[in-house]
């Protein structure tokens, strides 16, 4: 149901805005605004965004739900965009008691939402916008571990409790560069530095060429023109001179 890929800032925000308000926006601002997991926002309860008197809680109760995979519970701050949404869910249930689910199925029963409805919820939404096919729920979290690390001056920790993560090795995939935006950085070293970009990089110059290349388009051209010894054997001969087998044998043979 993830993605390895990262949500950009412009994503989240046309995601957001093309999102039908209600339920589904609520899905969406939930994603991006607490970094929370999408089986920890579908496991959300009412008891767990508002109190007894059914005003919204200043922050969301989040239980863990299985072992291993952070502490038992955790606080969330509630941001002030998603309480409109968050308010016209709440007052559409069917049930408001402590236990009914804010994400509530349709269906009878008082069951949440899938995982996969809730992807195809992300998914029509970024359709909407115009965003990449490749948007997921998971991006979202991504997006937000990302963003965070940046703006708390790369302090992993800080991230890590965020995430809810128990260990930092977890917290480190989430802020591992996807590979397109490794190539930019790559390509923008090799250019300082050598004035020439990466093969498959626009205006492309050609890379220093092989010695070995040099040396074989340089023999096959004397064969063909100087000398009366076949271009073959001599391409071969060339070919020796970086056989790397052959130059062991010779540095033994020095010994």
């Amino acid at each position: 149901m993830g993605s390895n890929r990262s949500a950009t800032s412009q994503e989240v925000l046309a995601c957001a805005r093309a999102a039908t308000p209600g339920r589904d926006r609520l899905l969406i601002l939930m994603l991006s605004t607490t970094g929370l997991r999408i089986t920890e926002i579908l496991s959300l309860k009412v008891q767990n965004c508002f109190n007894e008197m059914g005003h919204l809680r200043p922050a969301f109760f989040v239980p863990r739900l299985k072992a291993g995979t952070g502490p038992k519970s955790r606080l969330i701050p509630s941001c002030k965009v998603v309480q409109e949404d968050l308010k016209a869910v709440y007052w559409s249930l069917p049930e408001r008691g402590p236990h009914c689910f804010i994400f509530r199925s349709p269906g009878p029963g008082n069951y949440p939402i899938t995982r996969r409805h809730a992807l195809r919820i992300v998914k029509n939404c970024a359709s909407k916008a115009g965003c990449s096919s490749e948007i997921a729920c998971h991006s979202f979290r991504r997006w937000f571990a990302k963003e965070l690390y940046e703006r708390t001056e790369k302090d992993i920790n800080l991230v890590r409790i965020a995430l809810g993560h128990r260990s930092p090795a977890s917290t480190v995939y989430y802020l591992t560069s996807d590979s397109s935006a490794l190539r930019i950085a790559w390509n923008s070293v090799l250019v300082s530095t050598f004035g020439a970009p990466l093969c498959d990089a626009p205006n492309c110059k050609a890379p220093l060429e092989d010695p070995a290349s040099v040396h074989l388009a340089a023999a096959a051209a004397q064969a063909k023109t100087d000398s009366p010894v076949s271009a073959g054997s001599v391409v071969s001969n060339i070919l020796g001179r970086f056989d790397p087998s052959k130059r062991r044998r010779r540095a033994s043979t020095a010994r």
